[in-house]
């Protein structure tokens, strides 16, 4: 594991700090890949800080592959139908398919080599390929869920308020609010249960 002291960055510090790119680099250049966690709330600014992560190791002469969790989605045919409080928790993310096919082979020094889900039609898309070098960024929402927190070297969670998400997400206008109000009680569950701010190594206040 990367050792960042559990660091707490609020949201006046200009993300990713160099400091913490720094010690990313440092350690990345004696283990090879390291596996980077990011996960936090719809809305919370996941995919900007991953980019800009990502920009800033490989600005540092690192290569740097990008795993988005909502690209291992299950199909619709295959998701939750029931009632959403009786979903089991991130049901309709095949967390098992990430782990066995991008993260452990990661770990264990080998390629990785996975098929990804396709959200336009609904099924198998483009293959993604990593070898096992640099580092690995995998993002989204579940992605420090406590059956694969453990597997990586850093975990960072981005903290933002609700209110401040669901004005981005609306912004967006592809989420309708009737879509953010079926999906913000499985966060909150997520949260809950599986507690991924109390497992970051990393915290980051992203209201900003």
């Amino acid at each position: 594991m990367l050792c960042l002291d559990r660091v707490h960055c609020n949201s006046a510090m200009r993300i990713p700090t160099a400091d913490v790119v720094d010690r990313i680099a440092t350690v990345a250049s004696r283990k090879a890949p390291l596996l980077v966690a990011l996960d936090g709330g719809a809305g919370a600014g996941k995919t900007t800080f991953a980019e800009a992560l990502a920009d800033s190791l490989r600005a540092s002469g690192l290569p740097v592959a990008m795993v988005k969790t909502d690209l291992f989605f299950r199909p619709v045919s295959e998701r939750w139908a029931g009632p959403i409080e009786d979903m089991p928790i991130g049901y309709d993310l095949d967390w098992e398919r990430l782990r066995d096919e991008i993260i452990t082979p990661l770990r264990e020094g080998r390629s990785a080599r996975a098929q990804l889900y396709d959200w336009a039609t609904d099924g198998p898309g483009a293959w993604l390929d990593i070898e096992p070098s640099g580092v690995v960024i995998v993002d989204g929402v579940f992605a420090l869920r406590e059956e694969l927190a453990s597997l990586y070297d850093l975990r960072i969670w981005l903290r933002c308020p609700r209110s401040t998400r669901v004005r981005r997400l609306l912004s967006r206008e592809d989420t309708p609010q009737s879509e953010i109000d079926n999906w913000l009680p499985v966060e909150d569950r997520y949260v809950e249960v599986h507690k991924p701010e109390d497992c970051a190594d990393l915290t980051i206040d992203s209201t900003a």
